[in-house]
């Protein structure tokens, strides 16, 4: 959840693929 951070000032596309990876 932490990597929410770090996907908010990036794009929701971007921010999609994070969030697979840091799961």
């Amino acid at each position: 959840m932490a990597g929410k951070l770090f996907l908010v000032p990036t794009p929701i596309g971007n921010l999609e693929d994070i969030t697979l990876r840091a799961i």
